[in-house]
């Protein structure tokens, strides 16, 4: 079996390319690699996948939409370019080599793991959404968007990983549905009849909007199983850790149905950080809408909804700690502990905090409390 190590070897004898790394994480490929290209003196990243002619069209289906997709002046901003592509063969058996271009940056999945700010999190969710009115304008749905899915350059956002991608035939407004990625299916991905459409893409960017503020969905299987599914489960005798995987994932997907159809699916997989803003949760709630007529209709609607959007951008700096720069020329600070909540402000970027009273802003309960300062601090 050829490794990624021969295929390396054979990329840097044939002259074209200067190997930098091997790339692992979410390569999802043979191998793939960060590297030189000698000819056009560029970074690219190399992506390598076993080639057959016979599947040929499934294999260079993402390339193709990609380069569909780019085929414009100025070339999108949002969306990862396509430079390339040559057949390789190594060992008796050929391969594809996709050249693209290089992400400095990781994917957001990292940066949900961490934390980032509020604010922040709407201007990259900004930059996904103008990605998503290109493709949409070239009738493309992208069909599985999620943060692995989107790799950050500097402070741009790059959708990438068309494989699911689907383009709308003339005169039609949905295609069949991509069960990818459970969590970020939206509820018409589980009728009977499963299909996409615009709002299926407009859906899973509020799951992504969520999640850039609160953190990541739950991905435990068992975090998903309803009353309804585990009384079912007891009615005949059997416990979910008995199940074969297969079974449990099947499980899981009904409880992630069930969820996204009554639109509890993202308090159930992560409840909202203190500082959740009202404004976004609304615009989350829109996004997400079980009914796609409900939601925004078009990746412009959610971006002007955006727009108008003021709000702090807080962050949490530990489990009891939260902080926002330079909302109203101040810096704030939050810190909750066993006696109760304080909050401190600084003239911004000064860094010389002065304590408070918060007690007059808000209703005595905690959770009302925090989430108020957050939405509305003392001037």
């Amino acid at each position: 079996m050829t490794s990624s190590s021969d295929v390396r070897v054979a990329l840097e004898q044939a002259g074209k390319f200067i190997i930098r790394e091997e790339i692992v994480e979410g390569a999802n490929s043979v191998a793939a690699f960060r590297a030189f290209d000698r000819l056009l003196q560029r970074e690219v990243f190399l992506k390598i996948m076993h080639y057959s002619p016979d599947f040929a069209s499934d294999l260079l289906h993402e390339p193709r939409v990609l380069v569909h997709a780019t085929q414009t002046i100025p070339k999108p901003e949002n969306l990862v370019q396509v430079f390339g592509a040559d057949i390789i063969v190594l060992g008796g058996e050929q391969y594809l080599c996709l050249q693209m271009e290089c992400i400095s940056g990781s994917s957001l999945l990292s940066s949900i793991a961490d934390c980032m700010g509020q604010f922040d999190a709407l201007r990259i969710v900004r930059g996904i959404l103008h990605g998503i009115a290109h493709l949409h304008s070239r009738r493309i749905l992208h069909r599985d968007l999620k943060p692995a899915n989107i790799l950050l350059d500097g402070n741009i956002p790059k959708i990438a990983d068309f494989g699911s991608a689907a383009v709308l035939p003339d005169g039609a407004s949905r295609v069949p549905a991509s069960r990818h990625s459970a969590l970020y299916v939206p509820p018409e991905g589980w009728l009977a009849e499963p299909y996409y459409s615009v709002q299926s893409d407009i859906y899973q960017v509020g799951i992504v909007l969520y999640e850039l503020i609160n953190g990541p969905l739950d991905y435990k299987l068992r975090h998903y199983l309803t009353p309804k599914i585990l009384r079912d489960l007891r009615s005949t005798g059997r416990d979910f850790e008995s199940l074969d995987t297969c079974d449990q994932s099947l499980h899981a997907d009904k409880g992630i149905a069930e969820l996204s159809a009554r639109e509890r699916l993202l308090m159930h997989g992560r409840p909202p950080r203190p500082y959740y803003s009202g404004r976004i949760s609304r615009v989350v709630s829109t996004a997400t809408k079980a009914d796609p007529a409900q939601r925004f209709q078009s990746a412009g609607e959610f971006i002007a909804k955006l727009n108008r959007l003021s709000v702090p951008n807080w962050r949490q700096v530990d489990d009891s700690e939260f902080y926002a720069e330079n909302w109203k020329s101040w810096d704030w600070n939050v810190s909750i502990g066993a006696t109760g909540t304080t909050l401190k402000k600084s003239k911004a970027g000064q860094k010389k905090f002065r304590r408070v009273p918060a007690q007059n802003l808000v209703s005595s309960n905690g959770l009302c409390l925090r989430r108020a300062i957050a939405e509305k601090p003392s001037r």
